[in-house]
């Protein structure tokens, strides 16, 4: 089939800085034809970002995500998109828009914005849901809709570098983490540069051999509770993290009360959402069998780089 010609949006943001370098490591060593990168600012594509991504050969390309017809030209001749977008004012517009444009366009793979807790598992959910799951649940669906468009959903957990956080009540600095049940479930992590890398051997797998990939495809760097996290850390910093236990319930209310998205991960981690490890993900079998491919980031490898205190 070729090499693939691979859009990605969202480049720009938090999800997108990480999946975009090893789009381009593909195309520098020539295993994909074109990186394209859809941008909505001129400012940003014309600045020092933009320019860097020029200078090592991806085309970028300054669309209006409020306009189809900007991006059925910026997606003519594109196999495979990758989409790391918000969740912000305008985005399940621009959602719905950008799929009328993919199959107007005849992309062939579409990796919605999806990047970490699989949701879809109501099971592990726990019962935990939100707006924002909910609207990519519906997207999802639409894509669905769409016949001859190969969709693949990409969950890949907590990102590892993100997760230990005060957003998270997990204040690293001060040693304090304020974690609501009891802090022993198992959460899988991953790190960024393990997910930009399963993303692109996902993304050219599904261009050239679209049966062997699945439509849900989780990946795992690694698994273990925040207790166990914090032993880690510990070990390194030679500090003692203190663990506030709250009550689960109370966690719950206030959750319910905030417009927060990020509120309701703290209550993921109890609830088992993101209880899996890495024997027991399919896109680790299929993309990185046994780490044969290459060696993914273990939470031990990142206490040592961050030494204890992320």
């Amino acid at each position: 089939m070729g090499r693939p010609v691979i859009a990605i949006v969202g480049s720009f943001g938090y999800v997108g800085s990480f999946l975009t370098p090893a789009f381009l490591d593909a195309l520098i060593s020539g295993r994909v034809r074109e990186v394209r990168i859809l941008a909505s600012s001129k400012a940003v594509v014309e600045g020092e970002k933009g320019v860097a991504l020029k200078d090592v050969g991806a085309t970028v390309v300054v669309v209006n995500f409020a306009r189809k017809e900007t991006l059925v030209a910026a997606l003519k001749g594109v196999d495979v998109v990758i989409c790391a977008m918000g969740t912000g004012p305008g985005s399940v517009e621009a959602r719905r828009l950008l799929l009328e444009a993919m199959v107007m366009t005849g992309v062939d793979v579409y990796f919605p914005s999806e990047w970490g807790t699989n949701h879809y598992d109501t099971k592990r959910m726990g019962g935990l849901d939100h707006t924002v799951f909910a609207e990519k649940k519906e997207h999802w669906v639409e894509v669905g809709l769409k016949t001859g468009l190969k969709r693949v959903r990409f969950h890949c957990g907590m990102i590892m570098e993100s997760t230990f956080g005060t957003w998270a009540g997990l204040d690293c600095k001060k040693g304090v983490w304020r974690v609501p049940g009891n802090g022993e479930t198992p959460i899988a992590f991953t790190a960024a540069k393990d997910i930009g890398r399963f993303a692109l051997e996902a993304a050219l797998l599904a261009f050239s051999e679209p049966n062997k990939i699945p439509e849900a495809l989780e990946v795992v760097g690694d698994t273990a509770s925040l207790k166990d996290c914090a032993t880690l850390m510990d070990a390194v910093s030679g500090k003692k993290t203190k663990l506030h236990l709250l009550s689960f319930q109370d966690a719950l209310t206030k959750q319910s009360q905030s417009k927060d998205f990020l509120a309701i991960f703290p209550l993921l981690f109890q609830a088992g959402a993101l209880n899996l490890k890495r024997e027991e993900a399919n896109g680790n079998a299929i993309l990185n069998p046994n780490e044969e491919i290459w060696q993914l980031v273990k939470l031990t490898d990142f206490a040592q780089q961050t030494g204890g205190i992320p």
